[in-house]
C-alpha cells in the first residue's frame, strides 16, 4: 500500500490522540515485533491487556495486528499454522478464553526461539516468529488444564489492566478512519523502521538495564518516543516511563 504525504500528517494527527497507556503499549510493542530479526531478543514476551467489554483493548491492536489468531479450542499445529510464515509483527488472540497446555509450552518457546522442526521423513524449519498481543475481560477468565503451566507463562508475559480512565470518549469515527486504514498505519511504522541504522539499534537495545521481560517494550517505547520527535510530535517521555512501571504493578498484581 500506499500513501502521500496529506494522509500521513492526518492519520498521525489523528493516531496521535490515543495517547492512553493501553494505546501506547501496542504501539510500541508492534515497533519492537518488527525488529525479531534484527535484535538477539532474550525474550520476546506477549502483551496481555484485561478489563472490563469496552474499554478499547483491543481496538488499538487492531489496527497493527498481522493476523487474527481464533482462540477457541487454539491448538498448537493451528497457531502454527496462523504464525508459520510471518517472522516479525504481532498476531492478536482477542478474548481468550481457554490456553491449552500444548499451546502455552508453544508460546513459551517461541518466545526465545526463531523456528519450529518438523518432520515428514526428514527435518524442515519453518519460520514462525510472530510475538503477540492477547485480550481477555479478566486475567483470571483464562483457562487451562495445569494451573502451574499457566502461572509460569503468565510471570513472562507483560500485564496491563485497562482502567476506567483510560477510554477515550467520541473518537468512534477516529477509530474506525484508523482502522479503515491500518495497512497505511502499519507501513508508515514500517517505513521508519526501515530508515533507522540496525547498528545502532542492536547497541541501543544492549544498553538498557532493565528485567529481561521488560527490555523488550523498554526498547519499544524508546522506538515509539523516536517516531513520534521525528514526526514533529511533542511526547512526554515521564509518560512512558510511568507506563513501565504500570506494567511492574501489573505483574505484582
Amino acid at each position: 500500500t500506499t500513501y502521500t504525504d496529506e494522509e500521513k500528517n492526518q492519520l498521525l494527527e489523528t493516531l496521535y490522540t490515543l495517547n492512553k497507556p493501553h494505546n501506547i503499549l501496542v504501539m510500541a510493542y508492534f515497533l519492537s515485533s518488527l525488529l525479531v530479526g534484527v535484535i538477539s531478543y532474550e525474550n520476546t514476551p506477549y502483551l496481555i491487556l484485561y478489563g472490563k467489554s469496552g474499554k478499547g483493548k483491543s481496538r488499538t491492536a487492531r489496527m497493527f495486528n498481522f493476523v487474527d489468531i481464533k482462540t477457541d479450542n487454539l491448538t498448537s499445529y493451528q497457531y502454527k499454522v496462523y504464525a508459520n510464515g510471518w517472522g516479525c509483527g504481532f498476531g492478536l488472540l482477542d478474548e481468550c478464553k481457554e490456553l491449552r497446555n500444548d499451546v502455552i509450552q508453544l508460546l513459551k518457546e517461541n518466545a526465545t526461539s526463531y523456528m519450529y522442526d518438523k518432520k515428514h521423513g526428514q527435518k524442515y524449519k519453518h519460520i514462525y516468529k510472530l510475538c503477540g498481543v492477547l485480550t481477555c475481560n479478566d486475567i483470571f477468565d483464562l483457562k487451562t488444564n495445569n494451573p502451574d503451566d499457566l502461572a509460569g507463562f503468565l510471570r513472562r508475559q507483560l500485564t496491563y489492566k485497562v482502567r476506567d480512565e483510560d477510554i477515550i470518549e467520541g473518537i468512534a469515527k477516529d477509530v474506525k478512519y484508523l482502522l479503515k486504514n491500518r495497512l497505511k498505519l502499519q507501513r508508515m511504522f514500517i517505513d521508519w523502521i526501515l530508515s533507522q541504522n540496525p547498528k545502532e539499534l542492536r547497541e541501543v537495545y544492549e544498553e538498557i538495564e532493565e528485567e529481561e521481560q521488560y527490555k523488550f517494550i523498554y526498547f519499544g517505547l524508546g522506538l515509539l518516543f523516536k517516531f513520534w520527535t521525528d514526526n514533529g510530535f511533542d511526547v512526554d517521555i515521564k509518560c512512558y516511563k510511568d507506563i513501565l512501571n504500570m506494567l511492574k504493578e501489573g505483574e505484582q498484581q
